[in-house]
């Protein structure tokens, strides 16, 4: 990290961007609560949890994210109990396979790899700790219940995967909990993959029918609530996109100069091509290759390909090392997502192999299509898992142009789900 940190500026301290933050939040007396994914160890579902408050706050509206750390034990009961049943009676299952095994590796042996998991989670409980606005802790449905009714007038719901089958059964993502006397508003909530098993597609058509406002993140998405309810949601773009490059860029760490060339790779998936495509890069340019590792799995060659292996970074240090690469390589929504926006040179990978129809992969191939990118070449049947190169782009001009129409229209309807909030 010190490596890293030695060609970039002072960046704005946590303290310094948490004032920005709430100062927005000074137009209008209304508390919203959101429902997000904030508790991941993950940059994505983080960074998104983060940009919905930002965006709520810039509108004028209170708002704080629903502490759900004592109630998590159940919803996560529920969680296993279905995940426990697919991985008998669907190739599903095998998706979570990789997790299990890596706590098994953290619990026998315990080395460097355990002590990288530490310090990750310690720099993003610190992020979460200082940069989410959190309500009180819930211990039980029936507390979330009784605060809801003093605090909200309204409670959001995304963004992110939070209508996968799992989290459907978890029962917290589907505001079914949620009195009848608070709006429920879904802003960009992702099914990630095309279609849902029946006896959960039973289950969404009830709680998709109680929400209303209802908009989805992709495409397919929206397919799927009009096959069940008959109504078509707006898709609107991921919150990172909604909260706009220019945001971001007053967050992140700069370069102090120009010589510091290098390839930031960041991926979720096992696959050994993706790295190897990577050196490969590093052959031809003479860059270095900073690599962020995911450490949901253990994966051997995270070890070896990278020039610098980074653990300790925290979401805004993420952001900093997609702003300041020369190229990115990754198979993760949201560094794509953040690729778009500061229009960087990136390949984007397929991060799984099997193309069934309870993939995530189309939420990738969904991205770039809503971003405008859908006429360069995306390969959604390449063996090697290369969905997009970003070379074939002669222009980003018509591209930005896309996104930003796009978060013009998610903006709006953000506006017109809050009219007329106590």
């Amino acid at each position: 990290m010190k490596r890293y940190r030695s060609f970039l500026q002072k960046r704005p301290t946590l303290e310094e961007n948490l004032i920005t933050m709430t100062s927005y939040c000074t137009k209008k007396k209304k508390k919203i609560g959101i429902a997000s994914c904030y508790y991941q160890d993950n940059y994505g579902s983080i960074l998104q949890a983060f940009a919905t408050q930002q965006v709520i706050c810039k509108l004028g509206y209170d708002n704080e994210t629903i502490s759900v750390n004592g109630i998590k034990r159940i919803i996560d009961f529920k969680k296993k109990k279905y995940f426990a049943i697919k991985a008998i009676t669907s190739l599903m299952g095998l998706e979570k396979i990789g997790i299990f095994l890596n706590r098994i590796r953290i619990v026998l042996f315990r080395n460097e790899y355990e002590k990288s998991i530490s310090c990750r989670r310690t720099v993003l409980d610190g992020f979460r700790r200082s940069k989410i606005i959190l309500s009180r802790n819930m211990n039980s449905f029936e507390e979330l219940i009784n605060y809801s009714k003093e605090a909200y007038s309204c409670i959001v719901v995304g963004s992110d995967q939070l209508w996968l089958p799992g989290n459907i059964v978890g029962g917290y993502f589907t505001l079914e909990w949620v009195p009848d006397n608070i709006r429920r508003i879904s802003y960009s909530t992702s099914f990630g993959q095309k279609k849902l098993p029946f006896f959960v597609s039973v289950k969404a058509k009830r709680f998709l029918s109680m929400i209303d406002y209802l908009s989805v993140r992709e495409q397919d998405g929206a397919k799927i609530v009009k096959s069940l309810i008959g109504k078509t949601p707006i898709v609107v773009v991921d919150p990172v996109m909604l909260y706009g490059a220019n945001e971001w860029g007053k967050l992140v760490s700069k370069k102090n100069n120009d010589s510091s060339h290098y390839i930031f790779c960041y991926f979720l998936g096992r696959n050994k091509k993706e790295r190897q495509f990577a050196v490969s890069l590093k052959k031809k340019t003479n860059y270095k290759i900073i690599a962020l590792p995911n450490l949901d799995e253990y994966v051997k060659v995270d070890n070896s390909y990278a020039d610098y292996t980074l653990y300790d970074i925290d979401p805004i240090d993420f952001v900093s090392l997609i702003y300041n690469a020369d190229i990115v390589c990754t198979d993760s929504f949201h560094c794509s997502a953040f690729c778009i926006l500061f229009n960087k040179n990136f390949h984007a990978f397929r991060r799984y192999k099997r193309e069934n129809i309870y993939s995530t992969n189309n939420r990738m191939y969904n991205l770039l299509e809503e971003s405008g990118i859908e006429e360069y070449h995306i390969k959604k049947d390449n063996q090697d898992g290369l969905v997009f190169s970003s070379d074939s782009i002669t222009s980003w001009d018509m591209i930005n142009k896309c996104v930003n129409t796009k978060r013009k229209a998610s903006i709006d309807y953000l506006k017109t789900a809050f009219s007329g909030l106590d």
